[in-house]
């Protein structure tokens, strides 16, 4: 903090050498070491290094938004940024993408399509200011548990779009990345496909748009297959019509029909007259208060969600996720792991892209 006698650019840099060639022996200090180098740059507004920008962000604690750099405010760029610190799904571990054929297409159409998603999001040059939820406050100590002069030490408030904290941007950027994988998997004829909770439509038709043009479907043309020496067997005969001989074989099934009609004509009036009836006679009635009082008293900490997902509040799972630090996957299965349990069957289904309670249950769930 010699402000008269070195720069604050070539102060900096001459702390991050020292941080980086000392970090070895550092040990449990090295965190406070980069802090103080954030600290200091956003004391003297100074823009983001350049170099060891990654290092820096791989052992920074605090604001690691700080040291990500994108030249360009580049959309695409900032895909990269996102994929790698805010994402709650990390696409490289997908079994189908570490297989080589495929690695190149996931990593050129996912970052790709997140791209398209930003555009569509940011407005007049500002990244995300689309989105509704705004950015995060965070009140600083400049230089805290450093040894300079006093007034030098100074109370900050800074104000940034948090990679680490904010849960719905970990969420959206998370189904976006599923839902793109799940086009590369069509793409490839793979049926299993990833579950998407709250995807906005708007960016589902982003995404759509995006394929369309980077990856159409192509046009199949049905092949005829060759035919075999036995297709003769099954052709028709080629005779002329005949409508007296046509006749006689209309008559001849309405004999037929006659015959049938008296042998079921006497049947007991007590049996079950229609097709209803006669499949519907024995069903027993399996939702029953047993299954209700047991379900209810296995789902704990799940209840209120459960009960509050078969009203409609598609949120719910998110905010289960924080409060119990789980993924909404983790608690989809888990939810219906006691389901079946109880009464045999899962209570929560994917149904195109949304997570709901199977229909079936919701009675039992009120």
């Amino acid at each position: 903090n010699a402000r008269d006698v070195i720069t604050p650019c070539e102060a900096r840099k001459r702390m991050i050498d020292v941080v980086i060639n000392y970090s070895s022996v550092l040990g449990g200090m090295l965190s406070k070491f980069v802090r103080w180098i954030s600290d200091y740059s956003l004391f003297y507004e100074l823009p983001a290094p350049t170099e060891n920008s990654k290092w820096l962000i791989d052992h920074a604690t605090t604001l690691k938004e700080y040291f990500v750099i994108v030249p360009g405010n580049d959309s695409e760029g900032w895909a990269h940024a996102f994929l790698s610190y805010c994402c709650s799904y990390d696409y490289k571990t997908s079994k189908f993408a570490k297989e080589d054929e495929n690695a190149l297409l996931y990593d050129t159409h996912i970052v790709a399509a997140l791209a398209e998603c930003i555009k569509h999001l940011s407005k007049d040059g500002e990244i995300l200011s689309g989105l509704m939820f705004g950015d995060c406050s965070l009140s600083l100590k400049c230089f805290d548990g450093a040894v300079c002069c006093s007034d030098s030490k100074y109370d900050m408030t800074v104000e940034y779009c948090s990679f680490s904290r904010s849960h719905e941007l970990r969420f959206l950027i998370g189904d976006i990345v599923k839902y793109v994988e799940n086009k590369i998997r069509a793409h490839i004829s793979i049926k299993s496909r990833l579950t998407i909770y709250s995807l906005p439509n708007d960016l589902r038709d982003i995404i759509d748009e995006y394929f369309a043009r980077a990856l159409p479907t192509p046009h199949k043309t049905a092949k005829t297959p060759a035919r075999q020496e036995y297709d003769v067997l099954y052709d028709l005969p080629k005779n002329k019509l005949d409508l007296k001989k046509a006749l006689e074989i209309e008559n001849s099934s309405w004999e037929t029909t006659k015959e049938l009609v008296e042998a079921f004509d006497d049947t007991d009036d007590n049996e079950p007259q229609n097709i209803c009836d006669i499949f519907c006679a024995d069903i027993p009635d399996e939702a029953n208060s047993s299954d209700e009082c047991s379900l209810k008293d296995v789902l704990g900490i799940y209840l209120d969600g459960v009960v509050a997902l078969a009203q409609g509040n598609t949120t719910i799972l998110r905010e289960l996720a924080v409060s119990t630090g789980k993924s909404i996957d983790n608690i989809v299965d888990s939810i219906n792991e006691i389901a079946v349990d109880v009464i045999g069957d899962i209570l929560i289904d994917d149904n195109d892209g949304e997570i709901c309670i199977i229909e079936d249950y919701t009675d039992l769930i009120e």
